[in-house]
């Protein structure tokens, strides 16, 4: 199990870096952004990700992963929290953290279990960038890209339609919906070994 929920973390995350590669912010063009949000995930890694994603997405995304803590017996769950979280987080400090915060814990895991163990110097490196255009729909804009991430010895080059609607004086990114397939597949995936072990546990 271990050995698959490793392979589906690796493809969320160049997944989503990938479907990341636009989304402009108030008074910027799309490319000032990409070059400011290129350079933030070069600096901080792909847990700056949250920052950029709109808030009810942010929400959507802890929706469909922090079930799984409730669904685990309750000493892996905290054990999980712990390894996800750190300090003193737990399953019950998980079910009332904000989802920018899990987002970006969750993700900075992903980025460290992806590429743990990969050739390479390790985590996630934007190694091409060209964007193709853009067209609104309503409040929505859609913007086509094309970008190259890699992470370690794998390598991601993709053409993805990334969109985006106001939020504030900003905007707010969409997840794509292959991020939500992956999620969904780590979801599941997580789910099925908690549920494999829980008999032996009763510790809820």
């Amino acid at each position: 199990m271990m050995s698959t929920c490793k392979h589906l973390l690796s493809v969320l995350i160049l997944g989503l870096v990938a479907g990341l590669l636009s989304a402009p912010a108030a008074a910027e063009t799309p490319e000032a952004f990409m070059q400011r949000y290129v350079e933030a995930v070069r600096e901080d890694g792909v847990g700056v990700t949250a920052d950029f994603v709109h808030p009810e997405e942010a929400e959507r995304f802890r929706a469909m992963l922090a079930p799984v803590f409730g669904a685990m017996p309750r000493t892996e769950a905290n054990a999980l929290a712990k390894m996800l979280f750190g300090g003193k987080a737990d399953a019950g400090t998980v079910a009332a953290m904000p989802a920018d915060r899990f987002m970006r814990s969750f993700l900075r895991f992903v980025e460290k279990q992806a590429t743990t163990g990969l050739p390479g110097k390790g985590g996630i490196r934007i190694t091409d960038f060209v964007p193709l255009g853009s067209v609104q729909e309503g409040e929505v804009h859609h913007f086509v890209a094309r970008g190259t991430v890699e992470a370690g010895g794998l390598t991601l080059t993709k053409l993805e339609v990334v969109s985006i609607r106001p939020h504030g004086n900003g905007w707010g990114m969409l997840l794509s919906g292959e991020v939500d397939g992956m999620a969904e597949a780590i979801k599941a995936t997580m789910a099925s070994g908690a549920g494999a072990k829980g008999p032996q546990d009763g510790g809820r």
